[in-house]
């Protein structure tokens, strides 16, 4: 199983409304109209050690989990996956833990979940919503 995340998160916005485009990625951005896109973050090694911050408002939305960047107006919504490592960091975790718990519950290939799990946090840092430490 992959966690792929690469090149899967597609935005649009038709009649004022925002739209995003579940292409077999665990997140998905969601743009306010008007909202400036967030740059990538820096590459995220499985050393590093990430928490999510708290403090923004979530929601669970059938599935998925939706999150407000406060800061952004920004929506971020998770699938079962990413809604997992969201749950994962909510205290500080190392990535390199992170990756090992998804291999095993997930029964891939270990080097292929850690980078995508790497891609998909170092999204969620470009995004502002958890904090990189390490």
């Amino acid at each position: 199983m992959r966690l792929s995340t690469r090149g899967a998160v597609r935005h649009c916005v038709e009649s004022g409304l925002a739209i995003s485009e579940f292409v077999g990625s665990p997140s998905r951005v969601i743009p306010i109209q008007g909202a400036p896109l967030q740059k990538p973050y820096q590459p995220i090694g499985l050393d590093h050690v990430v928490t999510r911050d708290a403090a923004l408002p979530a929601t669970r939305v059938d599935d998925d989990l939706v999150i407000l960047n406060i800061a952004t107006g920004r929506y971020i919504g998770l699938d079962d996956i990413g809604r997992h490592i969201w749950d994962m960091i909510e205290a500080p975790m190392r990535v390199g833990d992170i990756c090992e718990a998804l291999a095993q519950q997930y029964r891939g290939d270990a080097d292929a979940i850690a980078a995508d799990a790497k891609t998909f946090l170092e999204e969620l840092a470009g995004e502002g919503i958890i904090r990189v430490d390490g």
